[in-house]
C-alpha cells in the first residue's frame, strides 16, 4: 500500500514538472533570463536545454568547475557565445573576444573579426571591435569604407569597401605592410606581374628585377624589360 502511495505521487510530481526531456525548438513559455539563470534542464556537465525567445534552444556552457547546475527548476550557465549559437540580443561579442556578433534569426552571425589585441570589447556603451589585421573576405562596417589594414603576415594592404576587405595592394618590399602613427604604409617597390595595385601609373620592380612594372587598370604589368636590372632605391625606379 506504502509503495503504491509513492508510486502515485512520483507521477503525479512527474505531471507536473513535466518529467520528459524538452526538445530543442519545442515551444516554451519562461520569464526572460537573469543572471545566466534560465529556465529548462542541464544536458550533461557543458550544456543545457532552455527556454529562449518562446522556444526550447540547446546552449552550450562554458567551461568551470560549475559548468551547468540545476537550482530551484532553473538552470545555472554561463553561456557560450559564437557563430550559430543561440542568440538573445542584436550584437554582442564571442566568448573568445574576437568576434563581433549579429543576432540573425535567433543565432549569431559574424559581424566582423577583431583581430587587434584588444579584440572585441562590450560594456554599458555597447560593442566596439578593433581589427589590426584583416584576411581578404573577412566583413567590415559601412563605417569603416576605405579604411586600410594589413594581412596577418604583412605581404598584403586590405581596404573596406563597406561590407568586405578586399586585396587593394601587395607589399612585397622589404618594410612590407605597416602602421606608420594613424596611417597604413605598403612597401610595393617590389611586386609581381598581375598584383593589384592602388596608385594609378605608379612603378615597382619585380621580385627577380628584370621588369619594371606600372600600375595599370589596378594590376602591375610590364612597362619595360631591364637588360640588366630594374633598379629601386629610394622610391626611384630606373631600367639598366
Amino acid at each position: 500500500m506504502t509503495t503504491l502511495r509513492l508510486a502515485i505521487v512520483f507521477f503525479a510530481a512527474c505531471s507536473l514538472v513535466a518529467c520528459s526531456k524538452p526538445k530543442p525548438g519545442a515551444s516554451c513559455t519562461a520569464t526572460p533570463p537573469v543572471a545566466s539563470s534560465y529556465s529548462g534542464i542541464c544536458d550533461g556537465k557543458q550544456a543545457a536545454i532552455v527556454c529562449l525567445g518562446g522556444r526550447y534552444e540547446s546552449i552550450k556552457c562554458k567551461k568551470s568547475a560549475v559548468g551547468c547546475m540545476e537550482v530551484m527548476g532553473s538552470v545555472s550557465c554561463d553561456i557560450v557565445e559564437d557563430v550559430g549559437e543561440p542568440c538573445q540580443r542584436e550584437f554582442g561579442c564571442s566568448s573568445d573576444h574576437k568576434k563581433f556578433l549579429h543576432c540573425e534569426g535567433g543565432k549569431w552571425a559574424l559581424k566582423m573579426a577583431c583581430k587587434s589585441s584588444l579584440g572585441c570589447v562590450e560594456n554599458v556603451q555597447g560593442v566596439r571591435c578593433t581589427s589590426g589585421e584583416a584576411a581578404a573576405g573577412d566583413p567590415c562596417e559601412a563605417n569603416q569604407k576605405d579604411q586600410g589594414s594589413c594581412s596577418a603576415d604583412h605581404s598584403q594592404l586590405l581596404v573596406c569597401d563597406g561590407s568586405k576587405f578586399f586585396v587593394a595592394n601587395t607589399c612585397r618590399g622589404q618594410n612590407k605592410c605597416r602602421a606608420l602613427g594613424n596611417k597604413i604604409d605598403c612597401d610595393d617597390s617590389l611586386a609581381e606581374i598581375g598584383d593589384p595595385c592602388e596608385e594609378p601609373d605608379s612603378l615597382s620592380c619585380d621580385v627577380a628585377k628584370k621588369h619594371l612594372l606600372k600600375c595599370t587598370e589596378g594590376k602591375f604589368a610590364v612597362h619595360e624589360s631591364c637588360k640588366k636590372r630594374c633598379n629601386n632605391a629610394f622610391n626611384k625606379f630606373s631600367c639598366d
